[in-house]
Order: C-alpha cells, then structure tokens, then sequence
C-alpha cells in the first residue's frame, strides 16, 4: 500500500539492477558524482534516476512522486507528475 511507504533518498539504478543512493539531503547529482567516482561508466540518466523507497525498493520519478504526496512528504513541487530530490530536502 502506497500509504504506508516514505521516499528516504535519492537513487541511481544501473542497467544491471545495482542500486546507489545517498543519505539526504544528497541530490541526484551527487549519487551521480559517487557512482563515477566508483568507475561505473555506463548510462545515469533518464528512467535510471529515481527515489529509494522505506520498504528498500527503488521507485521511478513519477511513482515517487505519488508515494512522497500520500506520505505528506512534499506540499510544493518543482514538477506535478515527477519528484526531484529539490521537492524533498
């Protein structure tokens, strides 16, 4: 049930299903930074960035955002449809 998960940070999941995320207030950008740093070289973008959710699944913009809205995590947002770690912390 939506109503009892939270969005807890900002994640990257790989191709090959690797999840990487940051405590907050860590930004995308900054996951993106770690993994690099790492020496993953493989595509960070798009559909890849999203939301670790309370449960230890990773959730995409648009459905991290309907988690982070029943979870009265965000009132405000950058973009209706999709969340930004900005909508968060």
């Amino acid at each position: 049930m939506i109503g009892t998960l939270t969005v807890t940070a900002a994640a990257i999941r790989t191709d090959d299903g690797d999840l990487f995320h940051l405590l907050p207030p860590a930004k995308h950008s900054q996951v993106i930074r770690m993994v690099r740093d790492m020496g993953y070289g493989g595509p960070v973008g798009g559909s890849r960035q999203g939301f670790l959710l309370s449960d230890g699944t990773f959730a995409g913009r648009k459905e991290a955002m309907k988690v982070a809205k029943s979870a009265r995590q965000v009132s405000k947002t950058i973009h209706n449809r999709q969340l930004f770690s900005e909508d968060l912390w």
